[in-house]
């Protein structure tokens, strides 16, 4: 197949990839440069533009380049936007795993403490603690407190 006949067929394949899986670049881009605020957006539709444009008048006029310089970077095109949004994809799957586990974090909280209240230790609520309340850690128990521990006396660890 000559090689005009194969930049006509990396035309057809890259033309859907370009404005159909690009056309969130050309919608976010075009309001930033608008906005006079560019970004990523702005500049994957310049980056990809330049490649497809130049790619199709290297196929429709050939004659206005040098020669040997008439050649299709219909591929560069359709790799831009593919990988930005391989890398989009990749990245919304690791911030719902992240949610995921943040979510199991939260789940793991303490919700009752044993709370040191007059030489007798109470199971309470987490809400009930207060400010001066001595609090029992047993090892391998689960604890939270916004507090600062001041001193662990060796007559707490024995209980």
């Amino acid at each position: 197949m000559p090689h005009r006949a194969w930049m006509g067929v990396e035309w057809l394949l890259a033309t859907p990839v370009q404005f159909y899986a690009g056309a969130r670049f050309y919608r976010a881009g075009f309001a930033e440069l608008r906005h006079f605020n560019p970004g990523m957006n702005s500049l994957v539709m310049i980056g990809s533009s330049a490649a497809y444009f130049y790619s199709v008048a290297a196929l429709l006029a050939p004659a206005l380049f040098p020669v040997g310089t008439a050649v299709s970077y219909f591929e560069a095109a359709a790799v831009i936007v593919t990988l930005i949004l391989l890398g989009r994809y990749f990245e919304h799957i690791a911030k719902g795993r992240t949610s995921e586990a943040i979510k199991k974090l939260l789940q793991l909280q303490a919700k009752t403490a044993r709370v040191i209240r007059e030489d007798e230790t109470v199971e309470l609520p987490i809400d009930a603690v207060v400010t001066g309340d001595r609090i029992l850690v047993r090892p391998g128990s689960v604890f939270q407190s916004m507090a600062s521990l001041r001193r662990v006396t060796p007559t707490l660890m024995s209980r």
